[in-house]
C-alpha cells in the first residue's frame, strides 16, 4: 500500500510543468559563459607568449654567451699565433742574411743526406747521433759557417763544427768539443773537388786546447781516406788526433769524418 502511494507521488511530480528561465536570465548566463571563455583563451594565449619570450631570451643569452667564449678563444688563439710568429721572426731577424741563407741551404741538404750526415757549407760531417734526435743550428760568423748540435731533450751542447764560408776549392774545417775541463778544437785544411764529390787532399791538420794543456810533442795527427789506399782523394776522409796524457773520461782520441755534399 505504501509502495503504491510512493509511485503515485512520483507520477504527480513528473506531471508538474518544467521551470522556464526568463529570456534576460538566459542572455546573462550566456554572456557569463562567453566572458569566461574569452578570459580563459586570453590567459592561455598570454601564457604561451610568455613561454616563447622566456625561451627566446634564454636562447639568445646562450648564443651571446657562447659567442663571447668563442671570441675570447679566437682572440687567445690569435694572440698565441701572433706571439709564436713574432718569436720566430725575432729569431730569424737576429740572424743576418748570410746566416738565414746558410740555414735554409743546410736544412735542404740535411734532407737529402743520410741520417748521420750533417751539412756544413760545401762539406758534410758524420755524427754518431741520428739527426731527428738533435737540434741543428747554423750561422755565419767571421767567414765561418758554424754548426752547433744539441741534444733535443736536454738542450745540451754536444759538439760544434765549422767550415770556411764560400765556393773556394780550399776549405778549413774543424770539430770543437768540450772534454773534461778543456775545450778541444781539431782542425784541417783540405782541397775539395765539388765536381767529383771528393776530398782531393788534406793540406794541413792541427789540434788546439783551451786552456792549453799539451804541446805538439804530445799529439799525433792522422789522416785516413775510405778507399783502397787509405789516402785522398777519397769520398770520405777521417781526421784523427791522439793525445798522450791522463783524461778523466779515459779517451785519448778525437776524430771526425768529412765528405763533399753531392750537388
Amino acid at each position: 500500500m505504501q509502495e503504491d502511494k510512493q509511485i503515485e507521488i512520483m507520477n504527480e511530480l513528473k506531471s508538474l510543468p518544467k521551470p522556464v528561465l526568463q529570456h534576460h536570465v538566459q542572455e546573462l548566463i550566456l554572456n557569463e559563459i562567453q566572458q569566461f571563455e574569452f578570459t580563459y583563451k586570453r590567459k592561455k594565449w598570454w601564457s604561451m607568449i610568455m613561454k616563447r619570450t622566456v625561451v627566446s631570451f634564454v636562447t639568445g643569452a646562450a648564443i651571446i654567451f657562447l659567442s663571447l667564449i668563442g671570441l675570447e678563444f679566437y682572440q687567445d688563439k690569435s694572440s698565441l699565433e701572433r706571439n709564436s710568429t713574432n718569436s720566430q721572426q725575432v729569431i730569424k731577424d737576429s740572424k743576418d742574411s748570410e746566416s738565414i741563407a746558410i740555414s735554409e741551404k743546410g736544412e735542404y741538404y740535411d734532407s737529402i743526406l743520410k741520417e748521420h750526415q750533417v751539412a756544413l757549407d760545401n762539406l758534410y760531417v758524420w755524427i754518431p747521433e741520428r739527426k731527428e734526435t738533435v737540434v741543428i743550428d747554423r750561422k755565419v760568423k767571421d767567414g765561418i759557417v758554424v754548426v752547433t748540435i744539441r741534444d733535443k731533450d736536454s738542450n745540451e751542447l754536444l759538439v760544434t763544427y765549422g767550415e770556411s764560408f764560400g765556393e773556394e776549392s780550399q776549405k778549413t774545417v774543424y770539430k770543437e768539443i768540450q772534454r773534461d775541463k778543456v775545450r778541444i778544437k781539431l782542425q784541417a785544411d783540405v782541397e775539395i773537388d765539388v765536381k767529383n764529390n771528393n776530398i782531393k787532399q788534406v793540406l794541413d791538420t792541427n789540434l788546439q786546447f783551451d786552456p792549453p794543456v799539451f804541446n805538439n810533442e804530445n799529439v799525433r795527427m792522422f789522416v785516413h781516406g775510405n778507399n783502397a789506399t787509405g789516402l785522398p782523394p777519397a769520398d770520405n776522409v777521417t781526421i784523427s788526433a791522439y793525445m798522450n796524457g791522463e783524461w778523466e773520461d779515459g779517451l785519448n782520441r778525437e776524430a771526425f769524418v768529412i765528405g763533399v755534399i753531392p750537388k
